[in-house]
Order: structure tokens, then C-alpha cells, then sequence
């Protein structure tokens, strides 16, 4: 069922998105046409605070043209498909550049993939025991949000009505109030 590549055309090459057009030969013999996007591979972290509330983002996304919950997250450092910096590093580093606090404990959640179209990995994390370093966060220049502690049982009744643009937040949301009420 493995699908070889015959020719690779990049379209764009961009530092968070490449887009190409490959030819492929067909499990029957016959040609095709994939195009896909390759984006950087990222993480999203599920910051759970000491008195069990979650640091939850709202942020304009240029993309969607609106103001929305996220939670924090970003791309992992290095080329793309080359990635330079291990996937918890980069939770740590995004979860205090967006929030200010660490996490003394890490649990990988799940690992999510693209789609038919997008190849990426994305890392979700589950960070807890925060706590705040002496340094202060650093936002990337372009990136301008507000932090809002919320319950855990309110972010779960977010998820379970699909406040999030991203399906994935609401999946994390829902296996780590499960795992953290069953500790």
C-alpha cells in the first residue's frame, strides 16, 4: 500500500511551512499527485497550577482573524523535518516564555500527526508542580496574550463544547482530568 515518490516540486520554503508537490507511483502502477504542507513539529503544554486551575491563553490568531483560547505551546528549534532541540526542552522553554513559570514534572501525553495534506508531530504535554523562577518571561517579540487561571472543571466543560479551535486542546484537557483524578 506504500506509495513511492517519482519527482519532488517545492512550491514554498518558508522557516515554519514548506509546500510541495510530489508525483507518485501508485500501489497499482499508476501516477498520483500528493501536495502537501510540512510545517515545524511543536509541543502544547497543559499547565496545571498548584490550587488545580489551568493556565489557559487567549490570543488573537492572525490565521482565524479572531481572539482565541489556546494553551501555551510552539514550534520545536531547527530546520524543518530536522528538528535541533528535544520536544520537553521546548515545553519548558514555551511554557515560560508564555506563562512565566517551569514545570518540575512533564508527562507526555499523546503525540498527535498532521492530516492527509500536513506533516508534523506535535508533542502535548501535561506540566505540573510549576514554579516561578527568578527570571522573567520572555515573550517573542510578536506575540502579544493574556493568562487566564481557570479550573480545571471549567476547562473541561470548555472542552467538552469545543471552545477550542484546536481539537487537540480539548483532548488533553479531557486525559488530564481523568489521570489527575484518578491519582
Amino acid at each position: 500500500m506504500k506509495e513511492e515518490i517519482l519527482e519532488r516540486r517545492v512550491i514554498f520554503d518558508g522557516e515554519v511551512i514548506k509546500v510541495y508537490v510530489d508525483k507518485v507511483k501508485l500501489p497499482d502502477g499508476k501516477e498520483g499527485k500528493r501536495e502537501i504542507v510540512e510545517r515545524i513539529d511543536g509541543v502544547s503544554i497543559l499547565p496545571i497550577i498548584d490550587n488545580n486551575k489551568v493556565l489557559l491563553i487567549k490570543q488573537y490568531r492572525y490565521a482565524q482573524g479572531k481572539v482565541v483560547w489556546r494553551l501555551p505551546g510552539g514550534g520545536i528549534n531547527g530546520p524543518i523535518g530536522n528538528p535541533t532541540e528535544e520536544s520537553k526542552d521546548t515545553a519548558q522553554r514555551e511554557l515560560f516564555e508564555e506563562t512565566g513559570y517551569k514545570a518540575r514534572k512533564l508527562e507526555l501525553l499523546f503525540i498527535s500527526g498532521g492530516s492527509g495534506t500536513i506533516k508534523q508531530k506535535v508533542y502535548h504535554y501535561l506540566a505540573t508542580e510549576l514554579y516561578k523562577p527568578n527570571n522573567a518571561r520572555k515573550l517573542d517579540k510578536e506575540e502579544f496574550l493574556s493568562i487566564h487561571p481557570t479550573p480545571l472543571a471549567d476547562a473541561l466543560k470548555m472542552a467538552k463544547r469545543a471552545e477550542f479551535l484546536n481539537p487537540a486542546f480539548s483532548l488533553m484537557i479531557i486525559i488530564a482530568e481523568e489521570r489527575l483524578r484518578n491519582r
